[in-house]
């Protein structure tokens, strides 16, 4: 049974450093493949550099079946499993962006998991996170201190992400690196085919709607999202960020069916795409059009 609303223990926000609205929409580099300095078709390979590839097993092995908020297990027989890596996962991106005084929210699949059942979606690829423009180019600025104190590497795939290097879990992980997947990944160049990763999806104030609007086009009144607020998981474990209002934000991102699970549905498919400009995919890591729009608006330049 979904509750109409999670408990908020302990501090209801934290304080976080505010950093002025940039006056452009700035992304950091991405990795190019060697042959020729391009990076062509669906070979990304370059971008997953020093991610590391292991073995995990899906909610529906058999050591992974109903056991949702049991500790991860990286010495055992078996693969850990996938669920319990993005639980921790969760739990140290936290802790990274806390030591830096950076606001972010759980967002999309990550947020309707640990709000309807207090842990991550069983079945989804990754996390999912909301932070803006400023807070998006300062974690980029943070990529040693992430990397070497907390075992996560940044890289630009399109989408900011975040994959696990040897370091991660004081290497536990270490344990289950894999090269099973490389021919796969030669030939497709799909790291996120195959690994739990986080993606950091952008969002700003939009100045001529008022609104905070995130790059898959979702808008909110920033009272309903700001301050972030903090919700206590698996079983008041550890908290992580949160829209203030985020049983509305859910209703906006996935309709009124939220509550009820569903696992042929694609949790990043969302309710927004028509209501406004909507950042689309390419292998090339750059949507112009999108990122025209947002320049307009931060300098000013879209008449009212």
């Amino acid at each position: 049974q979904v509750p109409t609303s999670r408990n908020l223990n302990g501090p209801a926000t934290i304080q976080t450093r505010k950093f002025p609205t940039p006056r452009s929409v700035t992304f950091p580099p991405i990795k190019k493949n060697a042959k020729d300095g391009l990076d062509f078709g669906h070979h990304r390979l370059a971008r997953y550099e020093g991610c590391l590839r292991y073995e995990c097993a899906e909610h529906t092995e058999p050591h992974c079946r109903d056991n949702d908020f049991a500790e991860t297990d990286y010495t055992g027989e078996h693969p850990p499993c996938c669920k319990h890596i993005l639980r921790d996962m969760i739990r140290v991106i936290d802790e990274a962006m806390s030591a830096l005084d950076l606001e972010y929210f759980a967002g999309y699949g990550s947020l309707l998991g640990l709000v309807r059942n207090d842990h991550v979606v069983p079945w989804t690829a990754d996390n999912d996170f909301v932070v803006s423009f400023a807070v998006a180019n300062e974690i980029w600025k943070q990529q040693d201190f992430l990397n070497k104190k907390f075992g996560l590497r940044v890289f630009n795939d399109f989408y900011l992400r975040m994959c696990l290097e040897e370091s991660f879990m004081g290497g536990a992980l270490a344990r289950w690196k894999t090269h099973k997947y490389d021919e796969l990944m030669w030939t497709f160049g799909e790291y996120v085919d195959h690994f739990p990763y986080a993606d950091f999806f952008y969002g700003e104030v939009d100045p001529i709607s008022g609104q905070f609007v995130d790059e898959r086009a979702c808008a909110y009144n920033i009272s309903s999202y700001f301050p972030a607020t903090r919700l206590e998981v698996y079983k008041d474990e550890f908290s992580v960020s949160v829209p203030k209002d985020y049983m509305l934000v859910l209703d906006t991102v996935f309709g009124d069916n939220w509550k009820v699970p569903d696992s042929s549905a694609a949790h990043g498919h969302t309710k927004c795409h028509a209501k406004g400009k909507f950042r689309k995919w390419h292998e090339s890591g750059v949507d112009q059009e999108w990122i025209d729009h947002w320049n307009e608006l931060l300098d000013g330049n879209v008449p009212v």
